[in-house]
């Protein structure tokens, strides 16, 4: 997902609770906001939703008026939706999986905080997948994809399906987009990189970039169609080589969106002004997914208030 704003933007109204004493109501204008483009994509049939870091700035596993809202949302759209959040009063970063039967899964936290920006790291803990459309999800924020261990740890608890949500600046997002194609690429899991502006995309499972958001400051849901069998080495050893083994491998087609994966098993990105959607299938032999390469896409206006939403 690529919502095409930054939440420290000024004068947009969708951001005006976004202070002390008001962060509750935030997270609800937000849900709003992107809750328009969970549905888009849960239009096109997604069944997992990638929202971008600190999309929320309260927990919203606690929050009494959020946790509903938001478990309203992920029922309605029949999708589960990774959703990171912010706690700034403790500067500690996590996500929570909702899930389509209105559960909230256990929180993943950030395992890289950027202590130069004063973020703590002491919510960390061993990071645990958590159960989703298409076998187990494990969630990167920020800049845990900098560290190959991060998703070679995931991929070892048994992820099949990797999300990293990034809060970045234009310049960054080159760097974010190759650390989530090896990630991809060495664990063998198929990845969904959700940022607010730049850079939101889909990797398969061999790291191929099967789609991406059209341009910078787009407001996008961008969508392909990814395996989460996990790819085998020259060996035919998993890559990640997981100490308990892949959960839930299925061979069934994952559609991708950059803020979702949809119910047919595909994963949904999220962009602004413009709607960009694209999928592809694999079949397990190499030579076909070689040969297959190309992705057909196509680009549409979907205008709602005052912008338009993918």
């Amino acid at each position: 997902m690529q919502p095409g704003y930054d939440t420290a933007e000024e004068g947009r109204r969708g951001l005006r609770h976004f202070a002390p004493g008001t962060y509750d109501l935030a997270a609800l204008d937000m849900i709003r906001d992107l809750g328009g483009l969970t549905r888009a994509a849960a239009e096109r049939g997604a069944e997992l939703v990638v929202w971008p870091e600190a999309a929320l700035w309260v927990n919203p596993r606690v929050d009494s008026r959020v946790r509903p809202a938001l478990r309203r949302l992920a029922t309605q759209t029949d999708a589960a939706i990774v959703v990171p959040f912010f706690l700034p009063e403790r500067a500690q970063g996590a996500t929570v999986l909702a899930t389509p039967g209105g559960a909230l899964s256990p929180t993943q936290p950030k395992q890289r905080p950027m202590w130069f920006l004063g973020e703590d790291g002491g919510n960390r803990r061993e990071p645990t997948p958590v159960r989703a459309p298409g076998g187990l999800l494990g969630t990167l924020l920020g800049v845990d994809d900098q560290d190959p261990a991060s998703g070679r740890r995931l991929a070892g608890s048994g992820a099949t399906v990797l999300a990293t949500s990034t809060h970045d600046w234009e310049q960054l997002a080159v760097h974010h987009r190759a650390h989530a194609r090896l990630h991809a690429l060495a664990t063998g899991a198929p990845l969904v990189r959700a940022d607010w502006r730049y850079g939101s995309a889909i990797y398969d499972r061999d790291g191929r970039q099967v789609a991406s958001a059209p341009g910078a400051k787009r407001r996008v849901v961008v969508s392909a169609q990814a395996e989460t069998t996990p790819a085998a080495d020259e060996e035919g050893e998993p890559r990640a080589k997981p100490g308990h083994g892949f959960a839930f491998p299925s061979k069934r087609p994952l559609n991708a969106h950059s803020s979702s994966l949809p119910r047919k098993q595909e994963l949904h990105g999220r962009g602004a002004r413009s709607v960009g959607e694209a999928s592809r299938r694999r079949s397990n032999s190499r030579t076909n997914m070689s040969e297959s390469e190309g992705i057909s896409g196509q680009e549409d206006r979907i205008t709602n208030g005052e912008s338009d939403l993918s």
